[in-house]
């Protein structure tokens, strides 16, 4: 996990845009991740077709809880019966298997090939050294805010993300583009995008979420990824003109990297996610493609 800011362009002349940084220090953070699964599925509650991967993903986790515990029980009851215990273990693995989302698309030859286009672009983004989610972010108040946050104007928290095609919630016989933290998971299946909050699932037609792009310069004080485009530098405590504050002992220089930002929105339960990207114009094309989906999905 991990702290970003923007800076104040009238606080610092350089760069012109608003990087990023990763400490938040006396700035209150408030949630950036928009509605939960539960606000989606309260939302939807009138449309007859609402939830339906969601519902087959609520249950499917719900069986492998219940495969767990067996397992674990009967383990603890059998330890000393070795050939109990692989049976157990042929079981539960078995269980995990056929226990995840099943899901089977029948797609005409032009839409498997708009959805295969579609999967190629996120691979690409999914290149990344670097994926994270925003999750919290705060404005600096005053001067002093931003003077101890290297210049910035907002301050990010950001949880490290994996992207796959292959998620482990759904069996399904097509790649499935994932965009996954430990607590919050974005599905993009060939009709939906399917949110996991927790241990809570909703999902959202494309035509019902807005997509916007961006580049977003950080000051990382994490490692440097290296696809990662550096744009300039700053320092821990800097002063009114964007330089080093020299009454700081201990004042280390911080690079300000570019990543590709996409945000996700919709009206339906006030949904909003943000991801970062560490390639520099790795998102494009899986943004248009986002954008064509919508679009074929609104006629």
């Amino acid at each position: 996990m991990s702290h970003q800011a923007w800076p104040d362009d009238n606080f610092r002349k350089t760069p012109s845009t608003p990087p990023s940084r990763r400490t938040a220090r006396d700035i209150p953070m408030a949630s950036a991740t928009g509605g939960t699964a539960s606000q989606i599925a309260e939302a939807q509650r009138t449309s007859s077709s609402a939830g339906r991967y969601a519902k087959l993903l609520k249950s499917a986790r719900r069986r492998r809880v219940l495969w767990a515990v067996f397992f674990f029980g009967s383990v603890i009851l059998g330890f000393s019966l070795s050939y109990y215990f692989w049976i157990c273990a042929g079981l539960f693995a078995l269980g995990s298997e056929v226990d995840r989302g099943k899901l089977k698309y029948n797609l005409t030859p032009d839409a498997q090939a708009a959805f295969n286009a579609f999967v190629e672009s996120f691979k690409v983004a999914a290149s990344s050294q670097r994926v994270r989610m925003i999750d919290r972010q705060g404005r600096a108040a005053n001067s002093y805010q931003r003077k101890v946050n290297s210049g910035m104007s907002t301050v990010i928290h950001t949880e490290r993300a994996s992207a796959t095609t292959r998620p482990r919630d759904f069996l399904v016989n097509l790649p499935v583009p994932t965009l996954k933290t430990s607590r919050r998971s974005l599905y993009f299946l060939p009709d939906k995008i399917v949110l996991r909050d927790g241990g809570r699932y909703a999902e959202l037609s494309y035509r019902e979420v807005s997509v916007l792009s961006s580049t977003s310069p950080t000051a990382e004080i994490e490692s440097v990824p290296k696809d990662a485009r550096q744009v300039g530098t700053t320092w821990t405590y800097v002063n009114k003109d964007g330089g080093p504050d020299h009454r700081f002992k201990s004042n280390p220089t911080v690079p300000i990297l570019l990543y590709d930002k996409i945000v996700l929105a919709s009206m339906v339960g006030g949904f909003e996610s943000e991801w970062q990207f560490s390639r520099t114009g790795s998102i494009g094309d899986w943004v248009s493609n986002l954008h064509a989906r919508g679009a074929a999905h609104a006629l």
